[in-house]
């Protein structure tokens, strides 16, 4: 069984770092420096600096957060990356108490929302009608689901989701196959397969090219954490809060639009070239950026042939966004729910406050593009995306006519720095490259999302941060 790594361990490992124990170093300009100022290398940088080491952590954006991404500039301060915190968070919430700020329980809000209505072909389908429906291609076990309910749930009966370790052990027999192997496995047509998970991937781009390994690894870890609680938090004033607090506590500010460009090692100390030309020594160095930024770094020595493969060919999971300001409740008028899960250009649309007044709790959209839908998106721009997506929202819901205005599109795929919201393993890479890119070389240790085996998102993050710099410390 994975032994998680709970907030009661990550507090213990703190107190065991209470007292400085480093033996500061001279003859580098400092004894750590960290790639990346998202939450794994942030916390880090904090776990080291507790330690009486002297860090320095580089940054490639003009902002901390990384993947956290609070949009400060729009009403109501909406997230374009990491939403909840989950009592399973151990890491990520000792981070936020350790960063000094306020976490906020969001449960009544997310309680108070609406199901989304389902739109398929350009008919609005009740559930109630869904299950008979002309326009359901589901297998007879999972008609009575939503296309987003079904796939999720074929992928709940996958071995690997009873076994946490086992998506990653080699001696383990059980065949790394596709998500599209494995929902045909369980009666799904191709017609299925793409309504069902390719039109919106929950994980991954598609059926066909994601790992049914890594997924139900990713099925049983979220029900491991809604088995620890049931409440979801969120950092007062915006997550990226979280990660601004924690910056603010280094003795060295962050440098930030520092792009990496070459990693240098000796036996004796590493050093860090950026691309203004300038090189800074470290005794160590923790890279905790995702692999899309790696792929433009120079290692010498290169990283091990494993490693750097899964460096070179990890995919991430491309989620776009399009943000959507309401001037006027038109659900109201409609009567319908103002969340739509839809087949077509209208994506998938979610309800949000981005408003200050209570009294509308609902006045605006995070508009999700995955998917073919997603891809579309890229081709034709940012503009293009926003406008495209309001007329096909008006086309479903007359109401919406000349109600919605567009704030922001984000396209975590297109950020250089980012790749996309998460890594995702293809067929046949659990086992080679789950544990490899979390692997030492040298004086490098790595850290990040990716690093991790046995956690997901924002804990994955802050936890592999934390581990690194134990080890890069010991």
């Amino acid at each position: 069984m994975t032994t998680l790594l709970s907030r009661r361990h990550v507090l213990a490992g703190a107190a065991l770092l209470a007292a400085p124990a480093i033996a500061r170093s001279r003859r580098h300009d400092f004894d750590l420096i960290v790639i990346g100022a998202g939450l794994s290398g942030l916390n880090a940088a904090f776990t080291a600096q507790g330690q009486g080491a002297r860090v320095l952590v580089l940054e490639a954006r003009s902002r901390v957060g990384g993947r956290m991404y609070t949009l400060d500039h729009l009403p109501g301060r909406p997230e374009a990356g990491a939403n909840t915190f989950s009592d399973g968070y151990g890491a990520a919430l000792s981070a936020a108490a350790a960063a000094g700020v306020e976490m906020e329980d969001i449960t009544p809000m997310l309680r108070r929302s609406q199901p989304a209505i389902l739109v398929v072909n350009g008919e609005r389908i009740s559930r109630e009608d869904w299950p008979l429906h002309p326009a359901n291609p589901l297998p007879e076990a999972f008609r009575k689901f939503f296309p987003a309910e079904a796939g999720v749930m074929a992928m709940q009966s996958h071995p690997i989701v009873q076994k946490p370790d086992a998506w990653i052990d080699p001696a383990d027999l059980t065949p790394d196959g596709s998500v599209a192997d494995w929902l045909s496995a369980q009666g799904f047509s191709a017609a299925a397969i793409a309504l069902a998970w390719d039109t919106m991937p929950a994980y991954g781009n598609s059926a066909a090219t994601a790992s049914a390994l890594h997924i139900g690894f990713i099925q049983g870890w979220l029900n491991r954490q809604r088995e620890m609680g049931s409440t979801q938090y969120a950092v007062a004033g915006g997550n990226q809060r979280l990660p601004e607090g924690i910056a603010a506590k280094f003795a060295e500010p962050v440098r930030l639009n520092q792009i990496v460009r070459a990693v240098s090692q000796t036996a004796n100390g590493v050093t860090v070239t950026t691309a203004d030309g300038k090189s800074t020594t470290a005794k160590r160095v923790i890279v905790s950026a995702p692999l899309p930024a790696l792929r433009q770094i120079v290692f010498d020595p290169p990283l091990p042939p494993t490693h750097a493969q899964a460096v070179a060919s990890l995919g991430y999971q491309a989620i776009s966004m399009v943000f959507l300001q309401a001037r006027s409740p038109f659900w109201l008028s409609d009567g319908l729910s103002p969340s739509m899960w839809t087949s077509g250009d209208a994506g998938w649309v979610l309800a949000a406050p981005f408003g200050e007044d209570p009294a509308q709790p609902v006045n605006g959209f995070v508009v999700h593009g995955r998917g073919a839908l997603g891809r579309k998106w890229a081709r034709i721009g940012a503009d293009a995306a926003m406008a495209s997506t309001i007329a096909a929202i008006e086309a479903l819901r007359p109401a919406a006519k000349g109600q919605l205005q567009a704030l922001h599109y984000q396209a975590w795929a297109d950020d250089p720095f980012a790749g996309g919201g998460w890594a995702i393993h293809a067929p046949g890479q659990p086992r080679r490259f789950a544990k490899a890119v979390a692997e030492p070389h040298g004086r490098l240790f790595f850290a990040g999302e990716h690093c991790s085996h046995d956690q997901r998102g924002l804990e994955a993050a802050a936890s592999t941060g934390f581990m690194a710099a134990l080890a890069a410390l010991g």
